[in-house]
C-alpha cells in the first residue's frame, strides 16, 4: 500500500477496483490513493448497494440492469463470432431465441457463448443448446454457479435461510411478497413482518432477488429470481439439507426438514419416507395430492407449514386438526372450515381457496385461535358472533359486507389490512353508509379494499396508508 501511495502521489490516476464486498475493505483500501485534488478517479463496483452508497454517499450509485433482447443478442453473437464477423442468416432466429432464454444476465450469456463457440455452428445443434440453456450453464458450475456462490456465502447468516426459501417455489414463479414474508415468520428465520421487510429489502438490494410487479402506489407487490440464481438455491439447499424440491413422485426422498412437490403425488412411498425421521417442518404441494394420500399427513407430528396449492377438497380433511403445531395452512376446498379447525391453536396464517358456490361461513370456534395473524379467504365470507377478541389478527379478506359490524371490529382492534366485499343488497346507499362507518373502530388500519358486485357490473375501490 505504501509503494502504491508513493507511486501515483502528484500523478493523475485511474483506478478501477472491481467486486468489493465490505465496507471495511474500502476503507482500508481507499488509504492507498492520494486524494491531491487533480482530477484523479476511482471506479468501484460491488454487489452490495451498501458498500456503493458508503464508498460515495453523496452520489447514487449507477446500477446496472439486466440485458434487453437486442443487448443480449449484441453480446451473444459477438462472443461467438467476434466483433468483426457475422452471423450466418440460419443461425441468427435460433441464435436469439438462445440469447433471451439467458433472460439478460450477462454471467449467463458468457457461458452460453463458450459453449456455442465449441460446438458445431449448425442449426441443429443450436437448436439442441436453446431447448437446454439451464442445463448448460448449470454444467459450467465452477464458471457460473461458483461465481454467484460468493453471493450467498457474503449473506449474513440471517438471510441464508430466508433466500434459500425461494427455492420452494416453481421456476419463473411470481411470489407474493406478503405471503413470502408470512411463510418467513411461519418457519421461524423472524420474528415479525416488519423484520421480513428489511430482509426482502436487503436481499433485492444485493441482486439476489428481484422485484417483478409492483402495486398502483409503488409499493412492492411480487417477486422472483432468475434461473441461475435458483439453480444455485436448488444446490446449496440441498446441500445444507435445508429443502428438497421433486419434480419427479418416483424421486428419491432424502431426509431434509422442507419439501417442495412440483408434481403430482399418488404414492404413499415418497410421503412415507419423508415423515420417517419426524423431521420434516414443511409441506407445499404446486400439483395434484391423491385422496388416498392426505390420511399420510398425520404422521407429519411436527409439521409447521402446509400450502396445498393447486389441488380442492371435497371437505375439510379432519387429519389436519391433528398438526398441532401448525402455523401455516393453505387449503381448498368446497365445503366450510370445520369446527375443530380450531383444535390448531398455534396456526397463525389461514388460506383457503373456496371451490363451493356458496360464501363459506366461519364457525365461531375460530375465536378461540389467539395466534391467529392472517385469515385469506377466496370467496366473500360470514363471520359469526363474538365471543371474544382476536387481538392478533392483521390481515383479513374477504370479509362480506353484511359482517361489517361495530361488534365485529371492535373484537378484532389491531387489524391492519381489510378486503370487503359487497353484494347488490350492500349497494343501497344508507346500508354502505351504515356498514362502512363502522371502520372507525379499526385505529390501526393501513390499507382498505372493498369490491362491489352489482347485477352484471363489478367495481374495486383501494384505499391505502388510511
Amino acid at each position: 500500500m505504501d509503494r502504491i501511495f508513493k507511486k501515483l502521489k502528484g500523478r493523475r490516476y485511474l483506478v478501477v477496483m472491481d467486486d468489493i464486498w465490505s465496507n471495511d475493505v474500502w476503507d482500508l483500501m481507499s488509504r492507498t490513493f492520494p486524494d491531491d485534488d487533480n482530477g484523479s478517479r476511482i471506479v468501484l463496483t460491488s454487489r452490495l448497494r451498501g458498500v456503493a452508497m458508503h464508498a460515495d454517499p453523496d452520489s447514487p450509485p449507477h446500477e446496472v440492469s439486466l440485458l434487453n433482447a437486442d443487448d443480449s443478442w449484441k453480446l451473444l453473437s459477438e462472443k461467438v463470432f467476434g466483433a468483426q464477423q457475422v452471423c450466418p442468416d440460419e443461425l441468427e432466429d435460433i441464435g436469439k431465441q438462445v440469447a433471451q432464454r439467458c433472460q439478460g444476465l450477462p454471467l449467463a450469456l458468457l457461458v452460453v457463448a463458450g459453449h456455442l463457440f465449441k460446438i458445431g455452428r449448425t442449426l441443429e445443434s443450436w437448436k439442441d443448446v436453446a431447448k437446454s440453456v439451464s442445463k448448460v450453464v448449470v454444467n459450467e458450475s465452477d464458471s457460473c454457479l461458483g461465481v454467484l456462490a460468493m453471493s450467498y456465502n457474503y449473506l449474513p447468516n440471517h438471510l441464508k435461510p430466508c433466500f434459500l426459501y425461494m427455492g420452494v417455489f416453481p421456476e419463473d414463479s411470481d411470489v407474493n411478497i406478503e405471503s413470502l414474508i408470512n411463510l418467513w415468520v411461519s418457519e421461524g428465520f423472524l420474528w415479525e413482518e416488519l423484520v421480513g421487510r428489511d430482509c426482502l429489502e436487503d436481499l433485492v438490494s444485493r441482486n439476489l432477488i428481484m422485484v417483478r410487479n409492483r402495486r398502483f402506489n409503488g409499493e412492492w407487490k411480487t417477486c422472483g429470481v432468475h434461473d441461475l440464481v435458483r439453480d444455485l438455491i436448488l444446490r446449496e439447499a440441498e446441500k445444507e439439507k435445508f429443502l428438497q424440491v421433486t419434480k419427479d413422485p418416483s424421486a428419491k426422498m432424502i431426509h431434509v426438514r422442507r419439501y417442495s412437490f412440483h408434481s403430482s403425488i399418488y404414492q404413499d412411498d415418497c410421503l412415507e419416507s419423508s415423515s420417517s425421521d419426524h423431521l420434516t417442518r414443511t409441506l407445499h404441494f404446486f400439483c395434484s395430492l391423491g385422496s388416498e394420500q392426505v390420511p399420510l399427513m398425520a404422521c407429519f407430528k411436527l409439521l409447521r407449514v402446509l400450502a396445498v396449492v393447486q389441488y380442492g377438497f371435497e371437505e375439510f380433511p379432519l387429519v389436519i386438526t391433528k398438526l398441532l403445531h401448525l402455523r401455516y395452512l393453505q387449503l381448498g376446498y368446497c365445503d366450510d372450515p370445520h369446527c375443530s379447525l380450531s383444535e390448531l391453536y398455534n396456526l397463525q396464517i389461514f388460506i383457503v381457496r373456496s371451490l363451493g358456490h356458496n360464501p363459506p361461513t366461519i364457525h365461531k370456534t375460530i375465536w378461540r385461535m389467539k395466534h391467529l395473524r392472517h385469515l385469506q379467504v377466496s370467496h366473500s365470507i360470514f363471520l359469526p358472533k363474538i365471543p371474544s377478541k382476536l387481538q392478533n389478527l392483521e390481515g383479513l379478506s374477504c370479509l362480506s359486507m353484511s359482517s361489517c359490524t361495530f361488534e365485529l371490529f371492535s373484537a378484532i382492534p389491531n387489524l391492519k389490512t381489510l378486503t370487503l366485499h359487497g353484494r347488490q343488497k350492500d349497494c343501497q346507499g344508507e346500508k354502505m353508509s351504515e356498514h362502512l362507518n363502522n371502520l372507525s373502530c379499526l385505529k390501526r388500519l393501513e390499507q382498505l379494499k372493498i369490491t362491489f358486485t352489482c347485477s352484471q357490473s363489478h367495481a374495486s375501490i383501494i384505499c391505502q396508508h388510511l
